[in-house]
């Protein structure tokens, strides 16, 4: 037994020997442990703003392999904050280094702005009114106290009216997790559309007077968990009032030959985002979904339910192409259809490229997009002559894009006098794109649509 004993003991030993030699050791410096965090750059901003979007902290083990994508997934989420123009992160000696550029934040600048949809609407089917266009201050500062808050107001003349104000805290407590959002405002109109006619908005105007005046305020809470889902609860009052011209040309502009409409609406919506660049995305995905109702005042006759959403993703091919893909959809149901409260596919999110120059009222839609991007420059160019440092260094990116839209819009209310709805819409062309500074993206797109209409449009506007 003895001499079995002090055989097991040698094997033992033996296995732990050749263990230590067959057995690859760690590899130490494929890890760096980060020590410290350092910010520069930050002069208004809070450091606890941008550290609320970092995913690295002090002590964390890095894997070195993996060094490159957690620092540009670090940087893209500081980036979407909107507070900078430039980021850059470096690891060295154990340190963490945040390099940012503020932006400008105080704009108490001029306003001059388009009534319409888009430009290219102003441009053809108003033939460059100048008195469809909207003129006055408005002043937003931007990151107030440091701290990521917007507070606004708008002064607003010409085509519409519109005197409000608003405040948004994206974070009210220490885990900078819940945010308040609220606004109030007013706005009046001596000339509105009543209605769509061959898919074009139809307008009235009252010279007597007003065609249409609007009280409405806004309460949204916002929660924010951890990097990149957005939840907001929100609850909202309009009180709507028309001339008794509109309701004469349309008498369910609001419903049963009424000209007020009063309701409050409760909604709540969802976002996923996970884009490299919320303004022009190359890599990553984004999902948004929104749902409301819109009543329960007695002597309201509104009762509508409301829903929309969005998925788009974004791949890199290689060698400077790209190509991403966009599906969305809303649908609302009513039992008292109002053209005030009807959706539309050419606003918002539900627009398909071709097809700017249409108003396509529905109940139900869904539309997919696809765009292939050859990147034919990206750079960071320096204006030594701007007096203005957050103007001086302009990020610019040019990109040719081919792309091929389909949709389907359905509608039971308003197709008499529109020819869009209950069918299937294509759309495909080419384009350019400009993307700059303060998130700021020109679109140029040649497109066709299923009409057989082909033409040049300019956008100002992102896919998502």
């Amino acid at each position: 037994m003895k001499a079995i004993g002090l055989l097991c003991i040698g094997l033992f030993f033996h296995v732990m020997a050749w263990a230590q030699t067959a057995l690859p050791t760690q590899d130490t410096t494929a890890f760096v442990v980060i020590e410290r965090v350092e910010l520069l750059g930050n002069k208004k901003t809070k450091p606890h703003i941008i550290r609320r979007e970092l995913t690295l902290k002090e002590g964390d083990t890095l894997w070195v392999a993996k060094k490159d994508s957690l620092l540009a997934r670090n940087k893209a989420n500081i980036f979407n904050t909107n507070l900078f123009t430039l980021v850059d992160l470096h690891l060295t000696n154990n340190t963490l280094k945040i390099m940012v550029q503020e932006r400008w934040y105080l704009f108490p600048i001029p306003l001059f702005e388009l009534s319409d949809r888009n430009f290219n609407e102003w441009w053809t089917v108003y033939g460059r009114d100048l008195r469809r266009t909207n003129y006055g201050l408005r002043f937003r500062q931007d990151n107030f106290r440091g701290r990521r808050e917007t507070l606004g107001f708008i002064v607003q003349f010409g085509f519409t009216q519109r005197f409000g104000i608003g405040y948004d805290i994206p974070y009210l407590t220490k885990n900078q997790k819940l945010g308040l959002n609220i606004n109030a405002g007013y706005g009046q109109n001596r000339s509105i559309a009543y209605a769509t006619i061959d898919n074009k908005l139809a307008f009235v105007r009252n010279e007597q007077g007003n065609a249409r005046e609007r009280w409405d305020a806004s309460l949204s809470f916002n929660y924010r968990p951890a990097f990149y889902a957005f939840h907001s609860w929100n609850i909202n009052y309009q009180n709507l009032w028309v001339a008794d011209t509109v309701v004469k040309l349309n008498p369910n502009y609001y419903a049963k030959e009424q000209n007020r409409l009063q309701y409050v609406g409760i909604g709540y919506s969802f976002r996923y985002d996970k884009r490299d660049a919320q303004a022009y995305a190359l890599r990553g995905y984004v999902l948004k979904w929104n749902v409301q109702y819109l009543g329960f005042l007695p002597e309201n006759s509104l009762s509508q339910f409301e829903t929309s959403g969005a998925w788009g993703q974004y791949f890199p091919l290689g060698k400077k192409w790209f190509w991403d893909y966009q599906l969305v959809g809303q649908f609302s149901y009513n039992k008292n259809p109002m053209f005030a409260r009807t959706l539309a596919v050419g606003y918002g999110d539900q627009v398909m490229r071709g097809y700017e120059l249409y108003v396509i009222p529905t109940q139900a839609s869904a539309i997919g997009k696809q765009t292939f991007k050859y990147q034919l420059f990206s750079g960071v160019k320096n204006w030594k002559y701007m007096p203005i440092p957050q103007f001086k260094k302009v990020p610019i990116a040019l990109y040719a894009t081919f792309y091929t839209d389909a949709g389907y819009v359905s509608d039971q209310y308003f197709s008499a006098n529109n020819l869009l709805q209950n069918r299937w819409l294509y759309g495909a062309g080419v384009g350019i794109d400009l993307v700059t500074y303060y998130n700021s993206v020109i679109r140029f797109n040649y497109a066709l649509n299923s009409l057989g209409q082909a033409r040049l449009y300019i956008n100002f506007t992102t896919d998502l």
